[in-house]
């Protein structure tokens, strides 16, 4: 339980357990995302013996991104119902200039809210002040905004 969600959902998109698309849907393979493997060889330090290990290079260069939800709307005109569900996850991470001023969010991989959405219960269920529904109701219904003085 002590794991972040990034790591638990950048894990098992390696293991290719997950599939990661681009922003028009269309999957990608384990080397588009993380560019080539590398092999090396490893001595294990229990039992004495060589193994191969192969890893890819990290995307995020050792910083945990943050996720952006894409919803889908619909309006079911019978019922006259506007329909939101969320569709996409997409980890993010800032992008800033030499100043350390931010400049834009820079998008890596698309992932199906369906096929992460067990992980992300799981997560909840180690971090219970930390969850999804949470979030969205502080970035949509909470704000810094102060009512004015009554004079």
């Amino acid at each position: 339980c002590d794991t972040s969600l990034f790591e638990m959902i950048d894990n098992e998109v390696m293991s290719g357990k997950i599939n990661a698309y681009n922003s028009i849907g269309n999957k990608l393979t384990i080397d588009e995302l993380y560019g080539r493997t590398d092999t090396t060889i490893v001595i294990d330090p229990v039992t004495g013996e060589e193994k191969q290990v192969i890893s890819h290079p990290s995307r995020f260069y050792g910083h945990a991104p943050k996720y952006k939800l894409i919803e889908e709307w619909s309006f079911d005109r019978v019922q006259g119902n506007t329909n939101v569900r969320i569709g996409w996850i997409v980890p993010v991470l800032g992008k800033h200039d030499s100043d350390g001023n931010f400049i834009e969010y820079r998008y890596f991989y698309w992932l199906k809210f369906s096929e992460v959405s067990n992980i992300i219960a799981q997560y909840e269920e180690c971090h219970p002040n930390n969850t999804l529904a949470r979030f969205l109701w502080n970035d949509y219904f909470l704000s810094d905004v102060k009512p004015g003085e009554k004079k």
